[in-house]
């Protein structure tokens, strides 16, 4: 039950993309190295020698559009905007579960999912961050003749890493009152 778990929650974030194709070619490099070792595992060395040309293919051009620099101004497509709705209303769906899951009285496995679909939840902020960092056109740069002032992405750094400790905890509090929970339960019993 575990595995299909991590597995649905894979799926929520695998097809996502930030503005172009990079990260996928990073994701298909990935997947495509796993699934290569392991037909050399099973012998078929022919078909896993294709996959590893396709692999090194992937890198090249990866490494081509890296060189190119990131695109700015560039908006999202329709695809991408399509995929991000479709990623939060997953997100949704594994927090119902999570909650059918603690009424049918598996709450580790509820937790775990709670769990999941706010880590999921977090990298989706995080893609959208990065995609209206992408979104912003050289207008948005600071000017030469203009004096710098201190950026708020310097104080959104501390606070952003404020905000994870809240959530670290959050997560050990819940831990002990679900333990709380469950010895009283038992006493009940």
């Amino acid at each position: 039950m575990r595995f299909g778990l991590i597995a649905l929650c894979t799926l929520v974030l695998s097809p996502w993309s930030y503005g172009d194709e990079r990260e996928e070619l990073k994701l298909r490099i990935v997947e495509l190295k796993k699934h290569a070792a392991q037909l050399m595992e099973e012998g078929r060395k022919d078909k896993a020698e294709g996959l590893i040309r396709e692999q090194q293919e992937l890198m090249e051009k990866l490494a081509r559009m890296n060189s190119e620099g990131p695109s700015k101004g560039q908006m999202p497509s329709p695809e991408q905007m399509e995929k991000f709705a479709r990623s939060m209303q997953q997100v949704q769906h594994l927090r119902i579960a999570s909650e059918h899951l603690k009424l049918a009285g598996m709450h580790d496995m509820a937790m775990d999912l709670m769990r999941r679909a706010e880590d999921i939840e977090q990298d989706l902020r995080n893609a959208k961050e990065k995609m209206a960092k992408q979104m912003r056109g050289p207008k948005d740069q600071p000017q030469r003749d203009q004096p710098q002032r201190e950026r708020p992405e310097a104080r959104g750094n501390s606070v952003e890493a404020q905000l994870e400790q809240l959530r670290n905890e959050n997560r050990e509090l819940r831990k002990m009152v679900e333990r709380i929970a469950q010895e009283l339960r038992k006493d009940r019993d």
